[in-house]
């Protein structure tokens, strides 16, 4: 049985940034594999990221220019909203 990808912890602030990056990501129709040859890090690094792993603050500017936003574009209001 095929799996598909891992959906990101969306109770935690770092699970919620990792779902608004794939959000935008596939709202662009960008592949992973683009996505990061824009954001200039590996493919692996990339789906990781999706995935609310490795993700630091850092990585944040060069995540939202790959997307066409600001980092704070990336960043949920409060936990409480939905």
């Amino acid at each position: 049985m095929p799996r598909g990808p891992k959906e990101p912890d969306q109770t935690t602030f770092v699970g919620r940034i990792a779902a608004e990056i794939r959000r935008r990501r596939v709202k662009k129709k960008l592949t992973v594999e683009a996505a990061a040859a824009a954001g200039d890090v590996p493919a692996p690094t990339w789906y990781r990221r999706e995935n609310g792993r490795g993700l630091t603050l850092e990585s944040l500017p060069a995540i939202a220019a790959a997307l066409g936003c600001q980092a704070r574009d990336l960043i949920p209001k409060t936990l409480t909203e939905r």
